[in-house]
């Protein structure tokens, strides 16, 4: 089966090589007998050969390795500042848990969030910090604050 001819390959954005003697390297100008067509991305068609297709790939693997710098950097960052919020999540947890302690007889005394019958506010409180998350247990605490004020 015959492969293509050019046209239809560059059409297609297809990066050959083909045998072209005597022709020269649109970058450098030295002569070339295996060509390299390439297509930029603002359109610009253009040949090379090996030599300077070797350099493209030792310039590309080096952005791409930048990249991969950069993204390692960018994850780190992010992780830092994860954990900074996991710190401060857990200090107002660690406040949440002292205050409900020593408020703990008056939230027994109020009644379930949900009017469960035979059960207290300190019942709801109990199973929240049992089966919810940070978030749930933090709401929880600012509702308890907000039942006991009024």
């Amino acid at each position: 089966m015959n492969p293509a001819p050019p046209s239809q390959r560059e059409a297609a954005g297809m990066v050959f090589t083909t045998n072209l003697c005597g022709g020269t390297c649109d970058h450098c100008g030295t002569a070339i007998s295996n060509v390299f067509r390439f297509e930029g991305s603002d359109g610009t068609r253009f040949k090379v050969g090996s030599v300077c297709v070797d350099k493209a790939a030792k310039v590309l693997g080096s952005a791409a390795r930048a990249d991969r710098a950069i993204e390692k950097a960018k994850s780190e960052a992010r992780n830092a500042a994860k954990a900074g919020r996991h710190a401060r999540e857990a200090a107002k947890i660690e406040e949440a848990e002292a205050w409900i302690t020593d408020h703990r007889d008056e939230l027994a005394s109020c009644p379930h969030p949900r009017g469960f019958e035979g059960q207290s506010l300190i019942d709801s409180i109990n199973w929240m910090w049992g089966n919810a998350g940070v978030s749930g247990k933090l709401r929880t605490y600012k509702a308890a604050r907000i039942a006991l004020a009024a």
